[in-house]
């Protein structure tokens, strides 16, 4: 499973990719919107974790973008918000994850929203 980090910080990026390589995804990386969509129409991507404030374009508008890139790739909305908060700034994710909750519950959240699209087995998934 592929997936594209979406997000500013620099230290967020390397934490997850690492974490999220070990798990056994493919792991793309972008720090801004005009990264993110050239990744997306070049390779191909199951799920998007897209935080909610960067510099350029907001979570809000690169879920849009990337749902009119591809309306299959999954979405997962990952900030310091809580998620609560998340829900009311961008609706219409696949889920939210407050990244204060860490990389074990992150796991189980990607794995969940992988598995509600596919028809591959839970162990295929993880």
């Amino acid at each position: 499973m592929k997936i594209l980090l979406v997000d500013d910080d620099r230290n967020i990026q390397k934490m997850y990719s690492g974490f999220l390589k070990d798990e056994g995804f493919e792991v793309y990386q972008a720090l801004n919107a005009e990264a993110s969509i050239q990744i997306l129409r070049r390779k191909p991507v199951d799920l998007v974790l897209l935080d909610i404030k960067m510099p350029d374009v907001d979570g809000f508008f690169m879920r849009k973008i990337i749902h009119s890139i591809n309306p299959k790739i999954k979405v997962i909305v990952a900030s310091v918000y809580p998620v609560v908060e998340q829900k009311k700034r961008i609706a219409h994710a696949d889920d939210y994850f407050d990244k204060s909750q860490g990389t074990e519950l992150l796991l189980k959240t990607i794995a969940m929203t992988l598995q509600k699209s596919s028809s591959l087995p839970r162990e295929r998934v993880l």
